[in-house]
């Protein structure tokens, strides 16, 4: 979580980059938490769209 702080705290990444670095059902392999991803950027974690459940009510 260390280089991720420091990441964020000197703007090498963004709150949607650091997104990809959360370890979810989807992303396995992510280095952080959820909880540990509002502790370095102050916002609750929100998946990206990547991570949400495929619907087929979208399919045009």
């Amino acid at each position: 979580m260390k280089f991720w702080t420091l990441a964020f705290e000197n703007n090498w990444i963004t709150t949607e980059a650091l997104k990809g670095a959360v370890k979810t059902e989807l992303n396995p392999f992510g280095e952080i938490t959820p909880e540990e991803y509002k502790r370095i950027t102050g916002d609750e974690y929100t998946a990206l769209d990547a991570d949400k459940p495929f619907s087929n009510a979208s399919k045009h």
